[in-house]
């Protein structure tokens, strides 16, 4: 019974990944995620013997904690509080293998194929389209339906830099000449995804791949560094800096000062103002930041609890150096000026972007702190 229910994950999860680019509705996509992962992931931990149930939770349990304490503050009513649950299920969904393989991985890699294949696509048409209006314009239309550029930017870098961290990279590794020259359509790829979609939240994210990429590899420590620097001047070269420059700040100043204000003079700072219904500069219904929105909705309390989060997700990922934190990066990177909070329903894309590769940092953590342990006590 287990194997038969663990074996919808992998679809679950690329259904969950491919599911952003149609105009499905949000209890559609929810319901996705409580039918096809989330309930798995509870039959697989209530089919574990003690033990194992125990030492899964353990190692989530002081991140889940910290998490709930955010979102406890923050929270309107007593519904608002179940966001830690299905991220609790989520987690578990993910820690989940079958003979011995991540379900995960299966999952992601045809979703990411699938999403490179969208990409090729969507390219050939800005370009055209770009050509038709003799000028570089943002895509942001799939199959005649409105898409979120930022989004879709993000879901597209994910992707890439799962392709090149869990298979290309080995392959290549074989020779120097075959590293590099794939290394530089790489990063040449994850500038194009910023120039289609006009996403800078997208390149700050991708920045801070390269950046932790580049950090964990040292071996190839100057090829990297040199490659990326190399394909950033040529692609800038061509005009990217004015294609990004085209929209400004997007107010974005002028939103965190209206931001910091109403939480300072009407709502407190320790608390902070909840999830309310304000107009951010009398227009924008969310601060356009993570960060912000946490200290904007929790206060100085919740925005201390996931500082804490923070440093122990960064902690235990870069001592154990989780091949998925350049890929939790990009989520992270681009939440500086994206996203209303972290605490969504899981129609979001968000946790595409941004959990699922965070928990997979924290699962990746968890299994190596188990392995150390025999050889601590001989």
């Amino acid at each position: 019974m287990l194997k038969k229910t663990l074996g919808i994950l992998p679809f679950s999860i690329f259904a969950l990944y491919i599911s952003h680019y149609f105009p499905l509705t949000s209890k559609a996509t929810n319901n996705l995620f409580y039918i096809g992962i989330a309930l798995p992931g509870l039959i697989f931990i209530l089919l574990q013997n003690k033990q194992t149930a125990v030492s899964l939770l353990q190692k989530l349990s002081l991140p889940l904690v910290l998490l709930a304490c955010v979102v406890t503050i923050s929270a309107e009513e007593l519904g608002d509080i179940k966001f830690i649950l299905y991220l609790a299920l989520f987690a578990i969904a993910l820690s989940a293998t079958k003979d011995g393989r991540s379900l995960v991985h299966q999952g992601m890699f045809f979703a990411s194929l699938t999403n490179m294949a969208i990409l090729s696509a969507i390219s050939i048409h800005w370009i055209v389209l770009c050509f038709q209006a003799n000028s570089s314009i943002r895509y942001s239309q799939i199959l005649g339906f409105e898409i979120n550029p930022v989004h879709l930017a993000l879901l597209m870098s994910i992707s890439l830099g799962y392709l090149w961290i869990f298979h290309l990279e080995k392959q290549l590794q074989r020779g120097v000449i075959a590293f590099a020259a794939g290394l530089f359509a790489c990063v040449a790829v994850a500038l194009l995804i910023t120039l289609v979609f006009q996403a800078r939240s997208a390149l700050v994210g991708l920045c801070l791949f390269f950046a932790v990429y580049i950090y964990q590899r040292k071996k190839y420590l100057w090829i990297t560094a040199t490659l990326a620097t190399l394909a950033t001047l040529v692609i800038f070269s061509l005009g990217a800096d004015d294609i990004l420059a085209n929209r400004g700040l997007s107010y974005r100043p002028l939103i965190w000062e209206d931001a910091f204000r109403r939480l300072m003079e009407d709502c407190g700072m320790l608390l902070g103002c909840g999830t309310d219904n304000y107009l951010f500069a009398g227009q924008f219904p969310h601060p356009h930041s993570g960060y912000v929105s946490v200290l904007y909705q929790s206060g100085i309390l919740g925005f201390m609890a996931f500082s804490i989060f923070t440093v122990i997700f960064l902690a235990r990922s870069f001592r154990n150096a989780s091949r998925w934190l350049p890929l939790a990066m990009i989520g992270w990177g681009a939440l500086v000026t994206t996203s209303n909070g972290m605490f969504t329903s899981p129609s979001h894309p968000l946790w595409i972007y941004f959990w699922l590769p965070t928990i997979m940092c924290l699962i990746d953590s968890g299994e190596a702190s188990r392995s150390r342990r025999p050889s601590q006590k001989s």
